[in-house]
């Protein structure tokens, strides 16, 4: 089984879970919202959510897109134990997702994150080509219609109870999108 771990309203996991319909492939979707414990059943370590239930030994390939597995805490009321489960849920998680991670995989929760300031500088010294690019707070230095504007922290979605706010590349061919009190990429055409 494929285990596949995406945001809810990923549109490229749509487009491949497609796919994998018309190709009679079984898998499980895991969405960054889903809060799993982990249990045992029959000597076998499994995850169950109010989603989905699985066990690690049935999933044989896994694709990070997205999101990350989370996982609940448990709080003890007294300090000590609370302390020491901490520690025990800790290497539990480590565990799973180390299980998961070393199975034929697209992708890995633990390496999600990345620099992009770090990797345009590791780029450059390798001799890459990489476009011209500052870092800015805001867009008032960028050229119309040759600048694309990238978030530093990647693509994301940040909601509140009154708003949606989408962090996303863009190209800045308007004075409309110019943003300000956000760091930003700034990839400058040349011409």
């Amino acid at each position: 089984m494929i285990l596949i771990i995406s945001n809810k309203k990923d549109q490229t996991t749509v487009e491949v879970i497609k796919w994998l319909y018309r190709m009679n492939k079984q898998f499980i979707r895991v969405h960054e919202d889903e809060v799993f414990e982990i249990k045992t059943e029959s000597k076998k370590v499994f995850l169950e959510s109010q989603r989905n239930t699985f066990f690690l030994d049935d999933i044989k390939s896994v694709w990070y897109r997205r999101g990350g597995i989370r996982f609940k805490h448990f709080r003890y009321e007294n300090d000590s134990i609370d302390e020491h489960m901490y520690e025990i849920q800790h290497w539990l998680q480590d565990y799973v997702l180390k299980t998961l991670e070393s199975k034929k995989h697209i992708n890995k929760q633990s390496n999600s994150q990345i620099n992009k300031l770090w990797v345009l500088e590791k780029a450059i010294q390798a001799g890459l080509d990489v476009p011209e690019y500052f870092l800015a707070e805001n867009t008032d230095e960028v050229v119309l219609s040759k600048t694309i504007v990238k978030p530093i922290a990647g693509s994301s979605v940040l909601e509140t109870l009154k708003k949606r706010f989408l962090w996303y590349d863009v190209y800045i061919n308007s004075r409309k999108t110019r943003e300000r009190h956000s760091f930003h990429f700034i990839f400058s055409g040349k011409n």
